[in-house]
């Protein structure tokens, strides 16, 4: 689902074996901007290691938040400008980045492919799709029998620990979201819970000094339900403004943290905002300064209205 400003992805066919992959590539748009100054470029041909290249597709806007086929290595970073069909490794000497683990020691000095052979390297994130409960449980038991067969020419001398594991899981195995994120969070909530302790205290103050004022409307006929609700509208209203400067000072450091973290590749034009907020944390954060604002009125607009009106009257 990845967006095309122009053309597509390449077909299977493309992709062929070692010796017949397609020589075709698709560009982000940045790449296609400094090289074809941002027009259709689909047809035509770029030059990579001493070799052509036709241009089948330019990806559109695309930053996102985690490169989910990548977690290995860079999950946070900058998505690639350059995509070839995985066959090209082999005539390429593409060379991989990010973690390479070999089974067996490398005599001589091989090449950088040939090393990935006898060294039986693991390079290569897999992926599969496993639409239900059945299919993993057949893609698992196809693994576990593929490395019992194995096994007997000399491989995968360790015990079978195979797993399937889904990409949310993985993402919170391999802590991509660093635990620090929890704490934070947790932190957050206990600075809300202060300042709203903080309102309770300045509201108290502030609803009991105008206590004659309530003493007289209630002598006059005003309920405790109106009076109540009038001071509880009032501590929702500052608890609203109390969030939108919050959003003001947010949407500000998140620009500070964009320019501290931003990293532009060759071609970008400017770095993308990664750090940003959605129409869901918007809506979290009002609902929040309503609860805020809820949780510090309550009990200073209870008092207020608790108080006998003679008491007031008396003392006019």
């Amino acid at each position: 689902e990845v967006p095309f400003k122009y053309g597509s992805g390449w077909s299977k066919a493309a992709d062929g074996s070692a010796a017949g992959a397609e020589p075709v590539v698709v560009i982000n748009s940045a790449l296609n901007e400094r090289l074809f100054g941002g027009a259709n470029s689909v047809g035509k041909t770029i030059r990579i290691d001493r070799r052509e290249f036709r241009v089948v597709g330019v990806i559109g806007q695309w930053r996102p938040r985690i490169k989910m086929y990548d977690i290995n290595s860079n999950p946070f970073g900058q998505p690639e400008s350059v995509y070839l069909p995985f066959n090209w490794i082999e005539p390429m000497e593409v060379r991989s980045v990010g973690n390479r683990d070999n089974w067996k020691s490398l005599p001589g000095n091989p090449g950088f492919v040939e090393s990935l052979r006898i060294g039986e390297a693991n390079f290569i994130q897999m992926w599969v799709e496993l639409p239900d409960a059945k299919s993993r449980q057949e893609y698992h038991a196809f693994l576990d029998a593929y490395a019992l067969d194995q096994r007997k020419v000399g491989r995968f001398e360790r015990p079978i620990n195979n797993l399937v594991t889904p990409l949310p899981a993985l993402l919170k195995t391999w802590q991509v979201v660093p635990p620090q994120s929890k704490a934070l969070a947790a932190i957050s909530v206990l600075f809300l819970a202060v300042s709203a302790l903080n309102l309770v205290g300045l509201f108290l103050g502030k609803f009991l000094a105008r206590a004659p004022h309530v003493g007289i409307r209630r002598a006059l006929g005003a309920s405790r339900r109106s009076i109540f609700l009038q001071h509880l509208i009032e501590c929702e209203l500052v608890g609203l403004i109390g969030g939108a400067i919050g959003l003001l000072l947010s949407l500000g450091v998140l620009a500070f943290f964009n320019i501290l973290f931003s990293r532009t590749t060759p071609g970008q034009a400017e770095a993308e905002s990664f750090f940003r907020l959605d129409p869901t944390m918007i809506l979290a954060a009002v609902l929040l300064s309503l609860v805020a604002g809820a949780i510090a009125g309550i009990y200073p607009a209870w008092r207020i209205c608790a108080i006998p009106p003679a008491n007031h009257l008396r003392n006019q």
